[in-house]
């Protein structure tokens, strides 16, 4: 006995944009390489332009966003975020000053917190009760530090990309 029946599947090469599929073939022989990632933008054609945005289109902090090509080339139904941008850039990382804050444990985000001056349990409550649609399930206190980095709960407001990537640099450069 069948419980389900296939009515429809498109292959991810059946919804890209020829630009993507270049890139797709040109690249994924290349996918072990962990110093290539991959941007989405449609900011400045200019393949010379190597400055993070500071006013992204996001309330996060100022920075390099790319994904892993690994994980485009994987997966590339799943780039929500860049189906509707105009250009695709391939970054190769020169530093090893990588910020993955899913692979912080909760005693290293503590710490980084204790090192701006907040009391880090009471940080991650804090924002973990301001924000519980977001910090909850996997990786809850990732999620709260970076709630924490991006809320001011002094001044009861979202900070600035430009202070969130300050408060980001006193713990992690």
């Amino acid at each position: 006995m069948t419980l389900v029946e296939l009515l429809f599947e498109v292959d991810f090469r059946d919804a890209s944009s020829k630009g993507f599929l270049e890139f797709h073939n040109k690249y994924k022989k290349q996918k072990t390489d962990r110093d290539l990632f991959v941007q989405f933008t449609s900011y400045n054609a200019s393949h010379e332009e190597r400055n993070p945005y500071s006013s992204p289109n996001h309330s996060d902090p100022v920075g390099v966003y790319a994904y892993p090509l690994n994980y485009v080339i994987n997966n590339p139904a799943d780039i929500w975020y860049g189906s509707q941008t105009k250009w695709i850039r391939v970054l190769r990382r020169k530093t090893d000053k990588v910020l993955y804050v899913n692979l912080l444990n909760t005693s290293e985000i503590k710490n980084d917190l204790w090192n701006l001056g907040y009391s880090g349990s009471e940080a991650l409550k804090q924002a973990a009760k301001k924000f519980p649609q977001v910090v909850k399930g996997q990786n809850k206190d990732q999620k709260a530090f970076f709630a924490f980095l991006q809320y001011d709960f002094e001044k009861d407001r979202f900070r600035t990309g430009l202070e969130q990537t300050a408060l980001l640099r006193k713990t992690w450069l």
